[in-house]
């Protein structure tokens, strides 16, 4: 005891200083994060989806094009609704507002709304930055940045979840395509040559790519195949402007490419071409279709035949 009296006496200014030292540290480190959160929270705050009344979101990020108030405010008033459903875990009603289609192509039931989004995006209170992103006829389309509610969660962090949410004012007050699905549309166009049918039954456009729904009929007396899997290629959609659009059909099991004869097989492939109102797809073609499979795969030198079907949409 004696000795760290006289250690104190003999360096009370150090150790006084190095005290001083260690608690000017300690409140800058503090009044920093202070700051930070303070920050954060300001900038959430300047999110919030009520400000949309003075600032909407009437011009798109794509091409410029600009949609009026009045319908801008309708469009995310719809889309707050959601959002507000969804934050008060309300998922029948959230998922009442979506599209019959949208439920249909990616959501047949609100256990399936409630597994495959609500639980993914909605683990805290969300708020959102809405923006134009492209519109065509009835249908608005906007990308939404949810990020979580700072002042309401206590959550520091800058998560995020980005969406592409589309309004189809063609529904009675309003419904919504999420999850980045933007419509769906019945084609029901066909080709057929070398007793071989091809129809395209359905088209689903979603932000980054499109999915069709195709029926292939052989009605040969051999065993046929869609493709030989040489090229990522020779299954491809077209577009206004005659650009190729690689097909996704390495997705598909290799066992399903051979048709057997006087049979038919329903494809879902999928087009990496991204959402374009000016560039619409005009045509699906297979171009590496093999007339007689059984030969084809006992000598391929032998099979050299390949057939092209175009189906115009």
């Amino acid at each position: 005891m004696n000795n760290l009296v006289r250690y104190w006496n003999q360096n009370r200014r150090k150790i006084i200083t190095i005290i001083a030292v260690i608690v000017f540290l300690i409140i800058i480190i503090q009044v920093l994060n202070q700051m930070a959160i303070a920050q954060r929270e300001s900038e959430n705050a300047n999110r919030d989806t009520n400000t949309y009344d003075e600032n909407l979101p009437t011009q798109s990020i794509v091409g410029g094009d600009t949609v009026s108030e009045e319908q801008t405010k309708s469009n995310v008033e719809v889309i707050e609704e959601f959002i507000a459903y969804c934050n008060a875990g309300n998922i029948a009603s959230a998922y009442g507002m979506l599209t019959e289609e949208c439920k249909e192509t990616l959501f047949p039931t609100q256990e399936d709304f409630q597994n495959g989004y609500y639980n993914t995006i909605f683990t805290s209170e969300r708020i959102a930055d809405i923006e134009n992103f492209l519109s065509e006829e009835k249908q608005y389309t906007y990308r939404v940045t949810l990020y979580h509610n700072m002042l309401a969660t206590g959550r520091t962090e800058e998560d995020y979840y980005q969406d592409y949410i589309t309004v189809d004012q063609s529904s009675e007050n309003g419904k919504l395509n999420i999850n980045s699905f933007i419509k769906k549309n019945e084609v029901n166009k066909e080709a057929e040559s070398n007793d071989i049918k091809i129809t395209v039954v359905t088209q689903e456009i979603y932000k980054d790519y499109e999915i069709y729904e195709i029926k292939v009929e052989n009605n040969r007396d051999t065993p046929i195949l869609i493709d030989t899997r040489k090229s990522s290629k020779s299954i491809y959609a077209v577009g206004d402007n005659n650009v190729s659009y690689n097909s996704f059909i390495h997705e598909i099991a290799s066992n399903l490419y051979e048709i057997p004869a006087h049979f038919s097989r329903i494809y879902r492939i999928k087009f990496n071409k991204i959402y374009s109102v000016d560039i619409k797809t005009r045509g699906i073609v297979f171009s590496d279709i093999v007339p007689d499979s059984e030969t084809y795969n006992n000598n391929p030198e032998e099979m050299q035949t390949r057939y092209r079907i175009s189906v115009n949409i």
